[in-house]
């Protein structure tokens, strides 16, 4: 799951399609056919997407309301969306 998670971020970091995901992970297979890792990495649509919902987009929210905290910047949503 770890692989996966990683692959994940780094995809939507860069702003790419989900799609790169599963074609990266055949890439992987093919390339480093020897790692156990490798192996046992899968990667759809499905599983993507709920990576990025259960795990990266409430993490990247907490880590956000916790930055705006601590620099004095929580009132900022507030702010705008009167």
């Amino acid at each position: 799951m770890t692989e996966e998670l990683r692959k994940v971020f780094h995809v939507v970091k860069q702003h790419q399609s989900w799609r790169r995901i599963d074609c990266q992970v055949k890439v992987d297979e093919e390339i480093c056919s020897d790692s156990l890792i490798v192996k046992g990495v899968t990667c759809g649509k499905i599983k993507v997407k709920a990576l990025c919902e259960i795990i990266l987009s409430p993490y990247a929210v907490q880590t956000h309301v916790e930055y705006t905290k601590e620099h004095g910047l929580h009132n900022t949503y507030e702010m705008l969306s009167s």
